[in-house]
């Protein structure tokens, strides 16, 4: 439970920053692409500190 909310926290603040440096102009559906994030940060985490 606390990986999946470490992944959703390091999603946001990636996406935050892709948005800072205005390079998500070119993402088709940015919730889309967030919700991408979060389990792929997820899972990245979960495979290191879960194992």
């Amino acid at each position: 439970m606390v990986v999946s909310a470490l992944g959703f926290l390091l999603a946001f603040f990636v996406v935050q920053l892709l948005e800072r440096l205005e390079l998500t102009r070119n993402i088709w559906h940015l919730p889309l692409f967030f919700v991408a994030l979060s389990v792929l940060f997820g899972s990245l985490l979960g495979l290191i500190f879960a194992p």
